[in-house]
């Protein structure tokens, strides 16, 4: 069951007996430190995952990187899953761009670059990703975390709860908890990677090696 952020918030102010509208532990103070609680899953686990959508335009290549975005889980291009090459060489250093039906993707300097290139405007690009969360901007707004973890925040919040009121060894006791927590997300990431994990392919966008697959129409690397 997801909560929201005042759900929450009201946990924390019942189980450590701090009263609504305690100015010492304002709504914006707790707000603040559920959101850096959520950064730090996110990091630490990648547990927030998002869809993004573009189009293509025909004849270029390059897609700008998302913003706010740890890692890239897929890339589907007009539904299609692409899969993940390295860039061993610059790619502006490129002088030739084969066209086609883009078959793989790549990352470089903050971009992502489709191969081969698109020679169809218009065509949906799906970027699921691993982001970090979201501004919390007032107490009802939902949590960026997944419902598997939003209870976990509240030993953070406590923890910092704590330390604010100089009880320095209650803190220590919900830190204890939260570095659980953080292990605990970490160790799924673990679990996501190696299920999710695609064949790696070097890639070969650059050299002169490239085939095309006529049954599917995709280029791979010799």
């Amino acid at each position: 069951m997801s909560l929201l952020l005042s759900d929450l918030l009201t946990i924390c102010r019942q189980t450590y007996n701090s009263a609504e509208g305690d100015t010492f532990f304002s709504d914006a103070w707790m707000r603040a430190q559920v959101f850096s609680a959520e950064c730090e899953l996110a990091i630490a686990g990648w547990v927030i995952e998002n869809s993004l959508y573009t189009t293509s335009v025909s004849g270029t290549r390059t897609l700008a990187y998302p913003d706010n975005v740890l890692g890239i889980k897929e890339l589907k291009y007009d539904y299609k899953g692409l899969r993940k090459v390295r860039i061993d060489e610059d790619p502006k250093s490129s002088v030739t761009d084969v066209t086609g039906l883009p078959g793989s993707y790549g990352v470089w300097d903050k971009e992502i670059f489709l191969f081969p290139t698109p020679d169809v405007t218009g065509d949906r690009i799906e970027i699921r990703v691993y982001s970090l969360p979201q501004q919390l901007t007032s107490s009802v707004s939902p949590l960026n975390v997944p419902a598997e973890y939003q209870i976990q925040i509240k030993d953070y919040v406590l923890a910092q709860m704590a330390y604010k009121d100089l009880n320095m060894q209650l803190g220590q006791v919900y830190q204890s908890k939260w570095e659980q927590s953080v292990e605990r997300s970490r160790a799924q990431k673990r679990k996501a990677e190696r299920a999710d994990k695609y064949a790696k392919v070097k890639d070969t966008y650059f050299g002169t090696d490239a085939r095309i697959d006529s049954d599917r129409g995709l280029y791979y690397g010799e």
